[in-house]
C-alpha cells in the first residue's frame, strides 16, 4: 500500500527523481526532515542562534558537525559534509534575524508607547511646560486662569 503524504520536500523530490518509486521518495523525504530536525536540535543547543555562522566559535561547529555526522554517517558521502554546513548556515540566518526583527519591533512598540510630558499631563501641563521651558505667551496664559 503506498501513502502520500503532502509535502514541499516530496513534490520537489519526485520531479527531480523519476526513477525512484514513490515509497522511495517517501523514505527519502522522511529521512531529509529527520536529518534537518536534528540538526536544528544541535544548534539550538551548541550555537549561538542570535549570531550569523561567522561568528560562530569554530570548535563548537566542529561540535555540531561531527554529533550530525555520528548520528547520520552518510552525510560524510558529501565533499566537505556540505549539506550539514548548509544547514547550519541558513537556520543561523533565519534565527539571527528573527532575533533582530523582535529586537526592531520591541524598539518601535516602546517608542510608539513612550508619551511626552505634555501628553501625560494634559492642557495644564502643557502650558507648565511651555512655561517651564520660557514661553512668555503660555506664562500669561497661565497667570489668567
Amino acid at each position: 500500500m503506498t501513502t502520500f503524504v503532502r509535502c514541499d520536500h516530496v513534490q520537489k523530490l519526485i520531479v527531480i527523481s523519476s526513477g525512484l518509486l514513490t515509497d522511495e521518495v517517501l523514505t527519502l523525504a522522511h529521512m531529509l526532515s529527520l536529518k534537518k530536525k536534528h540538526m536544528h536540535a544541535l544548534i539550538n543547543e551548541h550555537l549561538d542562534t542570535m549570531k550569523c555562522l561567522s561568528a560562530q566559535d569554530p570548535a563548537l561547529l566542529k561540535v555540531v558537525r561531527q554529533k550530525a555526522v555520528d548520528k547520520f554517517p552518510d552525510l560524510e558521502d558529501y565533499s566537505n559534509c556540505w549539506p550539514v554546513n548548509d544547514i547550519i548556515m541558513m537556520r543561523l540566518k533565519y534565527t539571527s534575524s528573527q532575533q533582530r526583527q523582535q529586537e526592531t519591533e520591541m524598539a518601535a512598540s516602546k517608542k510608539k508607547k513612550a508619551k511626552t510630558p505634555s501628553q501625560l499631563m494634559g492642557h495644564m501641563g502643557q502650558a507648565w511646560v511651555h512655561m517651564m521651558n520660557g514661553s512668555v505667551h503660555e506664562a500669561q496664559y497661565m497667570t489668567h486662569l
